[in-house]
């Protein structure tokens, strides 16, 4: 009885132990047993990725932005630059709620900005540049309180630069140069204290044609150490705010319509390294003082209407070539 019984135990042992390593199968994504299907690249259980995009997502869990499928709730960065990225920029993105980082620059994206863009409040980062993005900038940009960077540079966006930029207080890095922005520089600018570079100026030949004075609200600016609005038709007289900036190291206004005499305060931007004047309708002669600037390296004041006699710190090829005709 005892050897029948131990016998019994071995081969339901046995059997178990059969049907135990016959349950450690590999099981595929549809749940089969030894199955064969796998999830592809685009997240499909039994898809047949062959190409280089999507043409699908799994599920409403994921976004499909350019041929690729994004989690949304992992997606923090979004950086594709220079990947051929061709059309509009899909007004899905704003999918991606969690998005921190978007940058898209160095494509052929063309199209305006799809509205939806703006609803990416946790945005930080937002790199347009380099593309054939054109249209005007929606006053909701306001919505993106959280953004740091935004460069929109070599595009062809148009018309004014929205007053609701005041509301990205958090912002300091702006360039919006060689595109076809028109109108004033806003006085909201001076809201956006914590700025350190705004390029609102490029090249001659692709530039912003922006006017009007520079707003003296530039002047609570005060972590500001690069401004650059070269390049368009700015006018009035260099406002006293601006020069009190002693944080700034390069200010580039050549090529406007600035008129006036240069301000005896300029020695109060004692960081200043890069200074360029040149190609405007400044007068009357140039401040002795500036040679208490220890930083300046890189200064041009050619083709002004700036009187002799020059000061004695700075060279002749730099200020020679003036309409000083009217000079006393």
């Amino acid at each position: 009885m005892a050897r029948q019984f131990i016998h019994s135990y071995f081969l339901i042992f046995f059997f178990l132990l059969i049907v135990g390593c016959e349950s450690f199968e590999p099981i595929d994504c549809f749940g089969v047993p030894g199955g064969s299907a796998f999830i592809d690249q685009c997240g499909i259980c039994g898809g047949n990725f062959t190409e280089d995009e999507c043409t699908q997502c799994p599920d409403v869990t994921y976004v499909l932005l350019w041929g690729k499928c994004y989690l949304i709730e992992e997606t923090y960065s979004l950086r594709l630059v220079g990947k051929n990225l061709s059309g509009s920029i899909p007004s899905s993105i704003d999918d991606l709620t969690e998005l921190t980082y978007l940058n898209l620059s160095n494509n052929q994206l063309t199209g305006e900005l799809p509205n939806s863009l703006w609803n990416l409040i946790n945005l930080k980062e937002l790199i347009l540049d380099n593309n054939n993005l054109y249209g005007q900038i929606h006053s909701n940009i306001g919505n993106l309180i959280n953004l740091e960077n935004l460069r929109l540079y070599n595009n062809e966006f148009y018309g004014n630069i929205p007053n609701e930029i005041s509301n990205l207080i958090n912002l300091k890095y702006l360039n919006l140069h060689n595109n076809n922005f028109s109108g004033s520089i806003p006085t909201e600018i001076g809201d956006l204290i914590n700025l350190e570079t705004v390029i609102l100026g490029g090249s001659r030949t692709n530039s912003n044609q922006l006017e009007g004075n520079i707003p003296i609200e530039i002047g609570n600016l005060i972590k500001l150490n690069y401004l650059n609005i070269s390049n368009n038709q700015i006018s009035g007289n260099l406002p006293d705010e601006l020069l009190s900036l002693n944080s700034l190291k390069q200010l580039s206004l050549s090529n406007n319509q600035i008129s006036g005499s240069i301000p005896s305060s300029i020695d109060n931007l004692t960081s200043l390294y890069i200074f360029d004047l040149q190609n405007n309708q400044i007068s009357g002669e140039i401040p002795d003082n500036i040679c208490n600037m220890n930083a300046l390296t890189y200064y041009y004041f050619d083709n002004n209407k700036l009187c002799p006699p020059y000061p004695s710190c700075l060279e002749g090829d730099q200020i020679a070539i003036q309409e000083n005709f009217a000079c006393p």
